[in-house]
């Protein structure tokens, strides 16, 4: 049987400014979806729309809910391929001082999660964290950092996620 290969685009953090999202529409037309993991769901939204893209987006703590009707908070849980995802903002996990919250949360409300992505820091971050224990698997954690304003660099980054049956990639890109 022949695997399916997915290609999934995580960004967060763009704060009004969409330049950067066109340029990534326009980077990876075959991307499967795109996630826009908070502050910034209104133009993600709008440009999705705009360029006939799939788009998957969360509320972030500068988001306004009445303005962003399509964007889900706190979190959510999507199987794409066959990795489940746990996406959240961050704000409401304290991840600016700890991702233990965030990891504990997610496992409790998603057991079997294979990824977990969030802003909120405007840092990038792409780890594989070990089993807990025999019961429980290994996760990536992944933050795209901010596709406009990084703090971490001074180039903007997102998430590129590459999935082809239980195989998977997972890189932080910039661009420019």
């Amino acid at each position: 049987m022949e695997k399916i290969k997915r290609k999934i685009i995580a960004v967060s953090d763009s704060h009004g400014s969409s330049l950067n999202l066109i340029k990534l529409f326009k980077l990876h037309p075959d991307a499967d979806c795109f996630i826009h993991l908070g502050d910034g769901a209104r133009e993600f939204d709008s440009l999705c729309r705009q360029n006939s893209v799939i788009g998957y987006s969360m509320l972030g703590n500068c988001d306004m809910p009445f303005a962003c009707p399509r964007a889900e908070s706190p979190h959510s849980v999507y199987t794409i391929g066959e990795k489940r995802f746990f996406m959240t903002h961050g704000h409401l996990y304290s991840v600016k001082s700890s991702r233990d919250v965030l990891i504990s949360r997610a496992r409790e409300i998603c057991p079997d999660v294979d990824i977990i992505l969030y802003g909120h820091t405007h840092v990038a971050e792409n780890r594989y964290i070990s089993p807990e224990s025999e019961n429980d698997k290994g996760i990536y954690l992944i933050n795209p950092g901010s596709i406009s304003l990084p703090r971490d660099t001074r180039t903007p980054s997102y998430a590129l996620i590459m999935i082809e049956g239980s195989d998977m990639i997972t890189n932080i890109a910039t661009i420019s």
